[in-house]
């Protein structure tokens, strides 16, 4: 609760002040709750109350004893009915789910394979909730349509591209950009898109398609199989493909003649 945990500050700072500052109030914290508790209790007294609620995974809340309990719940009410409060608890569990799976998540080789690729994914809590804002909170996860799901993954990676700064590459950023490089040539097309997020930038992918080339040689020659490239003798042959015009004397057009 706000009301609480701002009171708990300002109980913290009261406690720093009269206890010589930094060097007790830092074993304090190293110390367990209990005796957390133990030294407020001895130096608040009476001032304090402790509530422990139901929920095992919650600590226990401390407040004034002065405090009117009509004011602490219409505190409480407040601070977990704000909107701005939802999203950043929201924002910091997403946030944390992120960063948590990109410090868990494989060194991924060089260059990269489109097995290696696929078997990088975002935080399943990250596409939950993507797919839940885009079906609807209403609809139940068995109903997501597979436009839905799709849609979700791609946000999902665009969204854990920007926060880890670029540094957790995802298969959409790779696929996307070499496709479109594939297709189109263009390089202003993939900057374009790499600024909004979307994919990778052209030098990053030109040094896959480089390194994806180099070990497709190492691997395996780009001859036939039925081709050898010893013991064999070489003939190399050379062909242009002039136009000559030249106007006959007793035609009017000229002819076109191809010579070699």
């Amino acid at each position: 609760m706000t009301y609480v945990g701002t009171y708990h500050h300002s109980l913290m700072n009261q406690y720093m002040g009269a206890t010589d500052g930094v060097s007790k109030i830092s074993q304090t914290f190293t110390a367990s709750t209990q005796k957390v508790k133990s030294k407020l209790v001895a130096h608040f007294g009476n001032d304090l109350q402790f509530w422990l609620p139901k929920a095992s995974c919650k600590s226990e809340l401390v407040y004034s004893s002065n405090i009117d309990i009509g004011e602490a719940v219409e505190s409480a009410f407040d601070a977990s009915s704000s909107d701005d409060r939802l999203i950043n608890k929201a924002a910091m569990l997403l946030s944390n789910s992120i960063h948590v799976a990109f410090s868990q998540s494989p060194e991924l080789p060089w260059p990269p394979s489109v097995q290696d690729l696929e078997a990088i994914s975002p935080p399943a809590m990250l596409t939950e909730f993507l797919c839940r804002v885009i079906a609807g909170p209403s609809v139940p996860k068995h109903k997501y349509t597979s436009k839905t799901t799709q849609v979700a993954k791609s946000v999902a990676e665009d969204i854990c591209y920007a926060a880890t700064r670029g540094r957790w590459v995802m298969p959409k950023h790779v696929q996307l950009g070499l496709s479109l490089h594939h297709l189109t040539g263009s390089a202003e097309l993939i900057t374009l898109l790499n600024r909004y997020g979307h994919c990778q930038s052209y030098s990053k992918l030109i040094e896959v398609e480089t390194a994806m080339a180099y070990e497709v040689q190492a691997a395996d020659s780009i001859l036939p199989s039925n081709i050898s490239v010893t013991g064999n003798v070489v003939c190399h042959t050379c062909w242009d493909n002039l136009i000559s015009m030249r106007r006959h004397p007793q035609v009017q057009e000229p002819h076109i003649l191809h010579t070699a």
